[in-house]
């Protein structure tokens, strides 16, 4: 059998939400290095990438389960001060 990599799609215990059972193995909420988290913790302190995680964040929060995903990525390209210029159309 091959090996693959599990991500939360694949957790069916909840546990991140629910806060009342365990966490599966590969779960990287509660397995994840430490020194892989200080370093993705670290990136936030770029400027460039904390106004991006920003505005993604302020985006999800104003506009969840309001609009589509496709005004979704509008509204972020305009927080974040870029044109989306094509949107690709599949006939």
């Amino acid at each position: 059998m091959d090996e693959f990599t599990r991500s939360c799609v694949d957790c069916r215990a909840g546990s991140c939400n629910k806060k009342d059972a365990p966490f599966p193995e590969f779960c990287l909420t509660s397995n994840l290095p430490k020194e892989v988290l200080a370093d993705a913790m670290k990136q936030y302190e770029l400027e460039e990438n904390r106004r991006i995680a920003v505005a993604a964040a302020e985006v999800e929060a104003d506009n969840y389960c309001k609009i589509t995903r496709l005004e979704e990525t509008i509204e972020f390209a305009k927080k974040i001060g870029v044109k989306p210029t094509n949107i690709i159309r599949q006939n």
